[in-house]
Formats: structure tokens, C-alpha cells, sequence
């Protein structure tokens, strides 16, 4: 084998494991959020306050909310959750605005918004 298709082979080894290595940390967050969405325990929110953050993925706005977490079961709680929303549901969504949530009930930060219920406020 030449010296040089050995360096070639080499350094594309390792760009593959750099590339995997930065992608790990991605897949694992896609994964975590997935499974919360579809295992996560459903609830009723209440949008205490929001906020949004400046950005923005594929025109939509990400938000920061404070909310007050009301499960069928169990006490109430708060929480502060990110996500992304349209520029429409941004600007109907107030203070007062029912939200369906998904949370872990092993961890109460872990929550999502599934989808916005009714506009108050």
C-alpha cells in the first residue's frame, strides 16, 4: 500500500470520528426530545410569561415561557420551557394561554409544548 493512500485512508478515518464525535451530543438531545414527546407524561399548561429570544429557525420564533405546569394527576408546578413557534401563533399567544405540555415526571424540567389550546388573557 502507497504512503500516500494510507495518509488518505488515515486522515479520512479521522474526519469521520471528529464528525461523529460532534454529531453524538446533537443526536442524543433529537433523541431525549423525541422520546419525551412521544412517552412524556400530557398536561395542561398555563403561559405565565414569554419572551422572545431573538432567534429564529426557519421563520419560525424561538420563545422562552414561564408556566405553571397542571397535570391531570399529581400538584401543580412551574416551569421554563423553549421552543419554537410561528410569527401568527406569536403574536395571538398571551399571559392567560392554555398550552398542551409534555413533561418527565422524573424530571421537571424536562417539558415541551405540544401544541397552544386556547388564547386568554
Amino acid at each position: 500500500m502507497s504512503p500516500v493512500l494510507l495518509i488518505s485512508f488515515f486522515i479520512a478515518i479521522v474526519i469521520y470520528v471528529v464528525l461523529a464525535i460532534s454529531f453524538l451530543p446533537y443526536l442524543r438531545r433529537l433523541k431525549a426530545e423525541t422520546q419525551l414527546i412521544k412517552e412524556g407524561v400530557e398536561a395542561h399548561a398555563l403561559v405565565l410569561n414569554f419572551e422572545h429570544t431573538g432567534q429564529s429557525h426557519d421563520n419560525q420564533l424561538q420563545v422562552r415561557m414561564q408556566i405553571k405546569v397542571k397535570p391531570y394527576m399529581g400538584k401543580n408546578f412551574f416551569a421554563e420551557t423553549e421552543g419554537v413557534i410561528s410569527p401568527e401563533e406569536f403574536t395571538g399567544l398571551r399571559s392567560g394561554s392554555y398550552l398542551k405540555v409534555r413533561y418527565n415526571p422524573f424530571n421537571l424540567k424536562e417539558i415541551r409544548v405540544i401544541k397552544n389550546l386556547t388564547i386568554g388573557g
